[in-house]
């Protein structure tokens, strides 16, 4: 079964499919999405098995693979690029709502927007929105399906690989029932994976329905018992299951009651699978649905959370009964949904190809690989977009999720590409050269925009100010003013040297004595930490010193940690294993809640917790870099890796225009609405990327007339 990135069948890959399959999926899905109307007597009936369904076809389907590294990253590929995409599309719909709608285009709500929709995204929770002591105060929704059917599936799959014996199984997979259930009274755990944990037996059923032919091996009285077992179900309230979170009236009950209700619903489908005639397209409908189960869930959390109001709203104009109401709401939200999935279709398979019918990505790759990472130019152009837009009054919440990262993440990468060189002086060289020259360009131009104040000041005060290049000041050099945020260029070319003199002295310390070289790894994790830890106390104490040296110190741990990563090729690891995804992002939401990344402020407590978030941020944004490198749309590829090729200029653009860029737009746009914002960021960018091209030319040209 092939899909495409948006989780739709293609039509020419529709072979090998069992109908009663899909027509089952099909009448589910038709339940989930009436289970989410909110009437009381639907969800007392449906909630007993629309769900259950999904996870018993689902161990119906299952083949039985060797489980291993490469087996759980496919799954995470297959079932959470549709989640993604679904929170990706949420949020931009969601802005668009206030912007368009609700008339409200301010910085701050659509700010707010972005850093609710991505925390909800990450926790990825379908009801509960307390973790521990983080409240979350917003819930994902519908989709919270996929993350935990992926961490059903991943635990059947071990389940099958350890133990041979189904007895074993049952058992196992029994525990990890009932241990999500009652832990579930406790702690909620990000990702539903309690959810998972709850429903992995389900898919243990599936297998075993197809695999001993129960379906075949029933008779009338089975289904009669069956269904009198569901009707005293309803009867007595055990098919008010939620697995969302993790509550069932009863643990061992409500499991029979939801199974026989899930196998009756299936020879209903068997039933309906042989119509014929007038009435066939009831049954080309629920195929359709069926065979795109996935895509129609996922269209259906977009509509649920961005089109309800104006659902509500069209139907409110007519005068409906309160029972006609509920089924007109359901009509209406299935046509949406369908002509939705519809138009993806026609997108993915008309419009789209004929869009890029000439483009090939493949021989754009091969052309810029030989000498730029296409990757690490993508992510360094999303953090200095991000960079800017944190350098504007943003929502405190999207704040703290940008700071607690990027500027980390411009150590980790400058730390990815260190050679290791062992001749400290074309070292040292090379590195000034790379940073020197892009600060000395700064100099000349601020001395030029500013030269008007330099009769009041006198040009002593700015070449102490361009001498000492500092972030901020706080108990020493309070006298001199801050260089801005182009400090970051003497931040990188500091740490650069101070890690090169580090691994100088250990290079010289172990190649001299042979016997104590295998504790070289050692003593440099211990060195590294030592110096980071310097820095730390060095901020605490107010000590904020020139080249942001302090600053420096501490964040040599970041870059020993890039050069870690490119030596034993990490990043490229987590990207064939993405599953890793659910590691990383748990860490990084813990650091956004409990602690604080500032650096030009010296705010980077707690010191261990801080640095795995910040790391965690940029290996994730380094994995989404990737994949857009490998599916993005072309153009926003070239665009994102130009930009971060001219990250320095765009920063000494910033520091030198972004005030005056900013007030020269306050004349169109009110300054707290999102269209300055754009402006100001945009043309700062594009500024950065000419200069970038000029001066890249120039240096070209001037190295051609030396050579001649």
């Amino acid at each position: 079964m092939m899909r495409n990135k948006f989780g739709v069948i293609q039509k020419d890959k529709l072979y090998n499919r069992v109908e009663w399959i899909d027509i089952t999926k099909g009448i589910a899905m038709l339940c989930v999405v009436a289970g989410h109307l909110g009437n009381s007597n639907v969800n007392h009936v449906v909630y007993g098995f629309h769900l259950t369904v999904f996870f018993l076809l689902s161990g119906y389907t299952l083949k039985e693979v060797t489980f291993n590294s490469y087996y759980i990253s496919n799954k995470f590929n297959r079932i959470m690029k549709p989640y993604f995409y679904t929170c990706f599309f949420v949020l931009l719909f969601d802005l668009i709502n206030s912007i368009v709608i609700y008339h409200d285009a301010k910085i701050t709500t659509l700010t707010s927007i972005i850093g609710r929709d991505l925390l909800r995204s990450f926790f990825a929770s379908g009801t509960i929105t307390t973790f521990g002591t983080i409240e979350l105060g917003s819930r994902i929704g519908a989709i919270w399906f996929l993350p935990a059917l992926f961490f059903a599936i991943i635990l059947v799959q071990w389940s099958i690989y350890q133990f041979s014996s189904s007895k074993k199984q049952y058992i196992i997979l029994s525990i990890i029932y009932v241990c999500s259930y009652v832990s579930a009274k406790f702690l909620w755990l990000p990702f539903s994976i309690q959810s998972g944990g709850m429903c992995a037996i389900f898919l243990l059923v599936g297998r075993d329905i197809k695999k001993y032919k129960i379906m075949k091996r029933l008779n009338h009285w089975h289904y009669i018992v069956m269904f009198l077992i569901a009707i005293l179900g309803m009867n007595k309230g055990y098919t008010n299951i939620y697995y969302v979170s993790c509550n069932v009236p009863d643990i061992f009950l409500s499991l029979i009651v939801t199974l026989s209700m899930s196998i009756l619903l299936f020879n209903i489908a068997q039933k309906v699978e042989k119509f014929i005639g007038i009435i066939s397209f009831v049954k080309q409908g629920l195929l359709y649905i069926g065979q795109n189960s996935i895509l129609y869930l996922c269209v259906h959390l977009f509509e649920m959370e961005t089109l309800s109001f104006i659902q509500l709203r069209f139907l409110s104009q007519f005068c409906i009964s309160e029972s006609i109401f509920v089924w007109a709401h359901f009509a209406l939200k299935m046509i949406i949904i369908t002509g939705i999935v519809i138009s993806l279709h026609f997108m993915q398979t008309v419009i789209i190809p004929k869009l890029f019918l000439n483009y090939n990505n493949k021989k754009y790759e091969n052309a810029d690989q030989s000498f730029r990472n296409i990757t690490v130019d993508i992510e360094r152009g999303i953090l200095i977009i991000i960079m800017l837009v944190g350098h504007i009054v943003i929502d405190p919440t999207l704040r703290k999720v940008i700071y607690s990262f990027h500027m980390a993440a411009f150590i980790f990468l400058s730390g990815y590409f260190y050679k290791g060189w062992r001749r400290i002086r074309n070292k040292v060289f090379v590195i000034a050269k790379a940073y020197l020259i892009p600060y000395i360009i700064f100099c000349g131009l601020h001395l030029i925009l500013y030269r008007n104040n330099i009769l009041s000041n006198g040009i002593i005060y700015y070449i102490k100010q361009y001498i000492c290049g500092i972030s901020f000041s706080k108990k020493i050099f309070t006298e001199i003013s801050s260089i801005g945020p182009v400090y970051l260029i003497l931040l990188l070319l500091t740490t650069r040297l101070l890690y090169t003199l580090t691994d100088r002295i250990l290079f010289y310390v172990f190649t001299k004595n042979q016997k104590t070289k295998f504790l070289d790894p050692l003593f440099r994790i211990l060195m590294i930490i030592g110096i980071s830890i310097t820095g730390l106390y060095l901020g605490n104490l107010g000590w904020w010193l020139p080249w942001s040296i302090d600053i420096a110190l501490y964040c040599v741990v970041f870059y020993h940690i890039g050069f870690t990563c490119k030596q034993y090729h990490i990043l490229e690891w987590c990207c064939q294993n993405s599953w890793v995804y659910f590691i990383f992002a748990l860490f990084w939401v813990y650091a956004i809640y409990s602690g604080n990344m500032e650096i030009a402020m010296r705010s980077y407590e707690p010191y261990g917790i801080v640095i795995i978030g910040a790391i965690s941020g940029t290996i994730l944004l380094y994995m989404l870099s990737e994949y857009l490198k490998q599916h993005g749309e072309p153009h926003i590829v070239k665009i994102t890796s130009s930009i971060g090729e001219s990250t320095l200029f765009i920063l000494i653009i910033h520091t030198l225009l972004g005030g005056k860029i900013g007030v020269f737009y306050a004349s169109w746009f009110d300054p707290t609405y999102i269209y300055h914002m754009i402006a100001t960021i945009s043309t700062q960018i594009i500024l950065g990327i000419v200069i970038g091209i000029i001066l890249n030319f120039v240096i070209k040209q001037t190295k051609r007339h030396l050579v001649l």
